[in-house]
């Protein structure tokens, strides 16, 4: 009996050891699963803030792969996450002209931990899933993980802000041109120089119908390099539209303006692709000049990157060719 009442005396205390180690590794499973649930509410709320954010947020590791990619980032520069998640940042939207410094600053930073554009609001191009550069302001904070650093990028298109800028300017250009000169042999290449030079086209042409015939000749011209357009002008200035052939004879016809991103691909336009092949692609613009209820010419002009001109500027334009023509 005695011995029978000390194993009791020993297995009681064990019992309640044993539960005691049950309920705190139920209390340490509980606590686990509450911090789970919290971690990933938190991952959720700040999925939410940044797919909600104005801005589009992507997030690059220090080998130069994209982590993180927000609504807004799918939405200004055209690609879905899937289709950029784990891909190199730097062969989806930097442009090419700026990739070597891209690739150069990351190895810079991860030797010294100095990055002279980090922590900076600066303006740059990016490149949209369509192949199309535009003007972005962009910011770039680094962020130390558990797993390593990371950069965040924040980037807000700008490009309304560089259309307004723009307009203001080819308007000021504009008007300079008009209280220049009542000429209108010295005129229109001012004008062409104001618009050209304002939106940044390569080369401009002013279209004007012909005293002795209904066709369009080439009644001026200009260039911002004309030693590296000279071919191009010279073939211009030999060319004639009747209405509705040729794009300046339909747009000088239908009175509505035109746009083709790559004129070498135009059969239509024979005379860039015989002298502008060795060069690249050509994208060209071209609208009318109004004069009450008729077309009194209209105006081409053409750049070197096949990238469409700021929507607002095509639809003002039109309206500043009515009060040109008259």
């Amino acid at each position: 009996m005695k011995l029978a009442f000390t194993g009791c005396a020993a297995f009681v205390p064990l019992v309640g050891l044993v539960a005691w180690a049950n309920a705190r590794q139920r209390q340490e499973e509980e606590n686990s699963a509450q911090a789970q649930r919290a971690l990933a509410e938190s991952e959720s709320r700040t999925r939410t803030i940044l797919d909600n954010a104005m801005d589009a947020v992507i997030v690059m590791n220090t080998q130069g792969v994209i982590v993180g990619w927000n609504k807004q980032a799918e939405r200004i520069l055209g690609w879905s996450a899937p289709d950029v998640l784990g891909q190199h940042l730097g062969t989806r939207i930097v442009p090419p002209q700026h990739r070597d410094a891209h690739n150069r600053g990351l190895a810079h930073y991860l030797t010294t931990g100095e990055g002279p554009v980090l922590n900076k609001r600066i303006e740059i191009t990016a490149l949209r899933k369509d192949g199309t550069e535009f003007l972005i302001e962009l910011t770039i904070t680094p962020v130390p993980t558990e797993q390593g650093m990371l950069f965040s990028a924040f980037v807000r298109d700008i490009t309304d802000v560089q259309l307004r800028e723009r307009q203001k300017q080819m308007e000021y250009a504009i008007a300079r041109a008009l209280a220049g000169t009542t000429l209108i042999g010295d005129l229109m290449p001012a004008l062409l120089d104001a618009i050209g030079t304002s939106l940044e086209w390569a080369v401009g042409v002013w279209w004007g119908p012909a005293a002795a015939t209904n066709r369009l000749c080439c009644c001026a011209a200009w260039a911002s390099d004309p030693s590296g357009s000279e071919e191009f002008l010279k073939a211009t200035r030999r060319i004639e539209f009747e209405p509705g052939t040729g794009l300046p004879g339909r747009v000088w016809q239908s009175r509505q303006p035109a746009w083709i991103s790559d004129v070498l691909g135009d059969t239509n336009f024979p005379r860039v692709a015989r002298r502008l092949k060795p060069q690249g692609s050509m994208g060209r613009w071209q609208f009318p000049s109004l004069s009450e209820q008729r077309s009194s010419g209209c105006w081409s002009f053409f750049r070197r990157r096949c990238r469409p001109p700021i929507r607002a500027c095509w639809m003002h334009l039109p309206g500043s060719g009515r009060g040109l023509a008259r």
